[in-house]
């Protein structure tokens, strides 16, 4: 005859065996995310930041229960520190109608960000003094110090401004020294994945632009300058280095062109590769994904027509760009900013002439993205920026 085991005990077994694998807890709640619009607004009254969570499911922003919270009068750049607790915007402190010569000190707004919600709420210390002109802001990966690049008056050359993160409260303190020189018109400032080097777009540099390079120290955060010798034509935009480190990614707005740079991993030195003209766009940026497969280029566009996204496959050992099966897709008027959310799937698009923001999902395995439905969201009045939390 054969026996059992009592009820009773199997279901007691289970619930042990269950416990021991960690099969009787619910799985655990993917950490939300949240997006930041940057909008300049008018140019004479603070501008703001617009608020959003990202539906994980379809991508689309929803926009907080409070929308919006205030920064500085001339927001112009924005950054995350790598952890996602803190905020950081850019302040000219200028009226967009102030003679261009000015001898004003901007500042850096800073914010907590509450990991549940995405509201931000401004620090003990809201703001922290800048330069001349601040146009924007990196933090090394490590989330220890942070940088702006300063303009500068256009008499002499612009600089950089460097300081420690505090880990717990944020707040940003000036190293000694507090500032680096850059050359002029120092407008972005981007480090490398590894955290060893700087690099400074100076767009008025001798009448054509020009990259500053410098060496970080790790454990001071001091920039060391090493060379800016690199000539870049008429006003350029923005360095993207790719996720590997190997590449480095020019946009240059009014030649309408990019430049593409190897990256000596051991000195910092760049060295030009290609170049390729993008007539007729107005390229502002470059965005690649976080695998490094795949490149897209934001163009303005005119300022009455619309913009539109260039998409390109990146080949990882001569870091050359190839037109995906489908080259473009298109923007809002004057797009402005891409960036791809953490999980690599969607992206979103910053219209600073319709004060919105282009939604797109990404196919992974092509690289095309694809407007979401429904394709636009609004922001305030004249977007340039859009943030994501890691």
């Amino acid at each position: 005859m054969k026996k059992y085991l009592p009820h009773s005990f199997l279901v007691v077994a289970m619930a042990l065996f269950l416990s021991a694998c960690g099969g009787g807890d619910s799985p655990p709640s993917p950490k939300p995310h949240f997006a930041y619009a940057l909008n300049y607004g008018d140019g004479t009254t603070n501008g703001n930041l617009s608020m959003y969570a990202i539906n994980a499911g379809t991508g689309i922003l929803e926009p907080l229960s409070t929308p919006t919270i205030a920064t500085g009068i001339g927001p112009q750049g924005f950054a995350i520190n790598p952890a996602g607790t803190f905020a950081y915007v850019v302040n000219t402190g200028i009226p967009y109608t102030s003679p261009d010569i000015n001898t004003t000190n901007g500042y850096v707004s800073t914010y907590s960000i509450n990991s549940s919600t995405g509201a931000l709420t401004p620090l003990a210390a809201p703001t922290a003094s800048a330069g001349i002109q601040p146009q924007s802001i990196a933090i090394n990966p490590a989330g220890t110090f942070a940088y702006v690049a300063n303009e500068g008056d256009f008499l002499l050359p612009g600089y950089v401004s460097m300081y420690s993160i505090n880990s717990s409260t944020g707040a940003l303190t000036p190293l000694s020294p507090p500032t680096v020189t850059a050359g002029f018109g120092t407008g972005y400032i981007t480090i490398n994945p590894a955290g060893t080097f700087a690099y400074a777009v100076n767009f008025e540099d001798s009448i054509v632009g020009s990259i500053s390079t410098y060496s970080i120290d790790p454990s001071t955060g001091i920039l060391t300058f090493l060379n800016s010798g690199i000539a870049l034509g008429n006003t350029p935009s923005e360095l993207t280095i790719n996720p590997a480190g190997t590449f480095a990614y020019i946009t240059n707005k009014y030649d309408k062109n990019l430049f593409i740079y190897s990256i000596n991993p051991s000195s910092g030195s760049l060295s030009r590769v290609s170049s390729y003209s993008l007539s007729p766009s107005y390229p502002t940026r470059v965005t690649i994904n976080s695998s490094g497969t795949f490149a897209y280029i934001v163009n303005t566009g005119d300022g009455t027509s619309n913009g539109y996204v260039s998409m390109y496959s990146i080949n990882a050992t001569t870091g050359a760009l190839t037109p995906l099966s489908t080259p473009t897709v298109s923007a809002g008027i004057s797009a402005q900013y891409l960036t791809i959310s953490p999980s690599g799937t969607f992206a979103y698009l910053a219209n600073g002439g319709d004060n919105n923001i282009s939604m797109y999902s990404i196919d992974k395995s092509t690289g095309i993205l694809t407007p979401l439905s429904p394709a636009k969201v609004s922001t305030g009045a004249s977007p340039s920026f859009i943030a994501i939390t890691p």
